[in-house]
C-alpha cells in the first residue's frame, strides 16, 4: 500500500484495488477449488506461484491504475489456486504413506515456519525499502517466488487423487463446478455452525484487514518510515509464531478425513 501510495495512487483507488482483490478472491474460490481437482493439487499450486509472479511484476512495474486493477486480480487468483491445494497435498501424501495422523503437529509446524519467516520479511523488507528503495524489495521477491516455482516442480502428486480427477473429467469442467458448488451450498444449510462461523470470522477479519492495509499509509503519513512500521507488522507475526509453537508443543490428537 505505501509503494502505490508513492506512485501516485490514491486512498480511494488503494481501496478500489483492495475490494476488487477481495471481490475476486470470492468469486473465483470455487473456480479454483475445480482446478486442484480436476487437474491435482501441484499444478494448481504452480500455477499460483507463477500468477503471483506475475502480479509481483504488474505491481511494481505498472504505473497505470487499470494495469493495477488487473495486478490485483492476478494476485487473488494466484492465492486461490494456492488455497487448500497445499494442505490437501500434505494431507493426502500423508494419507498414502499411513501417518496422516500426524497431520495436525505438521501442519502447525508449515505454520510456524510460515511466520517465522513473516517475521524476517517484515523487518528485512522495511530495512530495504528505507535504505535501498522498493526495487530491493520487489525484485527479492520475484527471485524467492521463481526458486518456489522450482521447488513446486519438485513435488509429488499422491494416487489418492487420481480417482476424483477421474470422477470430474468424467462429469466435465462446467458440469463439475455446478455440482461443488451446491454441495458447497447442501454442507452450510445442513450444518448452519459452519455458516456463522464463517461470518463471524469473516466479520472480524473485515476490520483487521481494514486495519492492517490503511494503518500503513496512516502510519506513514505520521512520519513513520517502512522500518518501524515493518518492526511492529513483525512484532504481530511473532505472536503468532510462540502461538503456533505451542500448538505444535501439545498437539497430539488425530485428524477425521473432510475439508
Amino acid at each position: 500500500m505505501i509503494y502505490l501510495m508513492t506512485r501516485g495512487f490514491s486512498l480511494i483507488e488503494l481501496g478500489i484495488l483492495e475490494g476488487v482483490f477481495h471481490l475476486t478472491t470470492f468469486v473465483m474460490e470455487i473456480p479454483t477449488g475445480i482446478v486442484a481437482d480436476l487437474l491435482g493439487r501441484k499444478p494448481s499450486r504452480l500455477l499460483g506461484r507463477l500468477f503471483f509472479l506475475l502480479s509481483l511484476g504488474i505491481m511494481f512495474w505498472s504505473r497505470s491504475f487499470v494495469l493495477q486493477l488487473l495486478g490485483f486480480m492476478v494476485t487473488a487468483i494466484g492465492y486461490n489456486l494456492e488455497s487448500g491445494a497445499g494442505e490437501a497435498l500434505l494431507y493426502d501424501s500423508m494419507k498414502e504413506l499411513g501417518i496422516e495422523t500426524k497431520y495436525k503437529k505438521t501442519a502447525g509446524y508449515n505454520n510456524l515456519i510460515f511466520e517465522g519467516g513473516a517475521v524476517l520479511s517484515f523487518l528485512i523488507g522495511g530495512y530495504f525499502a528505507v535504505h535501498m528503495g522498493y526495487t530491493w524489495v520487489f525484485i527479492p521477491s520475484m527471485v524467492i517466488c521463481a526458486v518456489t516455482i522450482l521447488l513446486a516442480c519438485s513435488l509429488q502428486e499422491p494416487s489418492l487423487t487420481e480417482h476424483e480427477q477421474n470422477r470430474l473429467k468424467k462429469m466435465g469442467w462446467l458440469t463439475a463446478l455446478v455440482v461443488q458448488t451446491k454441495e458447497s451450498l447442501q454442507v452450510v444449510r445442513e450444518r448452519p455452525k459452519i455458516a456463522f462461523l464463517i461470518l463471524f470470522s469473516e466479520l472480524i477479519l473485515m476490520f483487521l484487514t481494514s486495519l492492517f492495509f490503511y494503518l500503513q499509509t496512516y502510519w506513514k503519513n505520521e512520519g513513520w518510515n517502512e522500518f518501524s512500521i515493518g518492526i511492529v507488522l513483525a512484532a504481530t507475526a511473532s505472536m503468532l509464531f510462540v502461538i503456533y509453537f505451542f500448538i505444535t508443543r501439545t498437539t497430539t490428537g488425530t485428524v477425521k478425513e473432510g475439508k
